[in-house]
């Protein structure tokens, strides 16, 4: 084997690190030394050891967000007109133009009291709609 074909250590990479450190080597560092798949390698440990040298702290990435507590379960509408639920249906026509429909579904007996269907559909029409089904349906037990 020859020696410059052997795969390179971590204490090899970091001597190179700091050798390159010595000899201010910043510019262009996207060349790797070696080409065996530890260029992501070298240029960690050349970073960590710049970051040593002018007394850095790495920046260390923020963790997944979690949920806070526990969500109640919701409770199973039992009467008609206990809860509705709303939702936003989208498609598009074959000319491009999009489509929304405005839903509003009784949970309980699963009937699709409005759908509002337009190319734009604002918060005043949504409004609007929804006082037109308050009138004819009276509010909802659970809201």
């Amino acid at each position: 084997m020859n020696p410059s074909e052997r795969l390179a250590t971590a204490e090899d990479i970091e001597n190179l690190c700091l050798d390159s450190i010595s000899q201010d080597l910043t510019a262009n560092f996207d060349s790797p030394f070696i080409r065996d798949g530890n260029d992501k390698l070298i240029r960690r440990s050349y970073w960590l050891a710049r970051y040593r040298e002018e007394r850095l702290t790495v920046r260390r990435r923020g963790g997944r967000k979690r949920a806070l507590g526990t969500r109640a379960p919701m409770i199973a509408a039992q009467l008609p007109n206990d809860r509705w639920s709303v939702d936003f249906a989208a498609d598009q026509f074959i000319d491009g133009r999009r489509m929304r429909i405005f839903v509003v579904v009784d949970d309980c007996t699963r009937e699709c009291l409005a759908l509002i269907a337009d190319t734009s559909i604002s918060g005043i029409r949504v409004s609007r709609e929804l006082d037109r089904l308050l009138g004819e349906c009276g509010k909802p037990r659970s809201s």
